[in-house]
């Protein structure tokens, strides 16, 4: 069973949660296990999104492209007429590596920006330097972000076998 309501900038359709990939083909396994469950189509402008019934939960799952611009545009219109408690990130973000399937799971410790990763390097020491600090905070950017501890605490509490806690992924440093 569905319905279907359109939302404009001053009707808003709060959910508990947003389940985002740049893939749409990383969400398949979620698509599945939610087809037979209740939902209702959301229109915002030219865009529709389904917010399923999940265990007295509202889940939104939706597609974002490649790409942090393309991520950024997605969360944001998501964030202002959803209002999501938590965003899931599923997909590959960059954990790319020989031997990954689609529905590997990867836990980050820490992240990068691919676009920006280089940036850092090329503008150090240059008029375009200043790039590197946040507007409004006058705080330089991370070069990389750390992971929640709590979150990360819960994952390393669980008892999971066959989990490769050893890959490190290179992050860029500066000198």
């Amino acid at each position: 069973m569905s319905s279907t309501i359109t939302l404009t900038p001053t009707v808003k359709h709060k959910i508990d949660y947003a389940i985002i990939s740049a893939m749409p083909e990383e969400l398949d396994f979620f698509k599945t296990k939610f087809s037979n469950l209740n939902f209702t189509e959301v229109n915002i402008g030219e865009l529709t999104f389904k917010v399923y019934d999940y265990q007295n939960a509202k889940v939104l799952i939706a597609h974002s492209g490649i790409g942090t611009a393309f991520a950024a545009g997605v969360f944001t219109l998501i964030y202002s007429f959803f209002q999501p408690d938590y965003f899931l990130v599923s997909g590959t973000a960059g954990g790319i590596k020989e031997g990954m399937q689609l529905r590997d799971v990867v836990v980050a410790e820490k992240a990068f920006e691919a676009e920006m990763q280089d940036v850092f390097i090329q503008v150090k020491n240059t008029p375009f330097e200043s790039c590197l600090k946040h507007p409004i905070k006058n705080e330089c950017f991370p070069m990389n972000y750390a992971a929640d501890p709590e979150l990360l605490n819960i994952f390393n509490s669980l008892n999971l076998s066959n989990i490769n806690r050893n890959y490190s992924p290179h992050f860029p440093q500066l000198n």
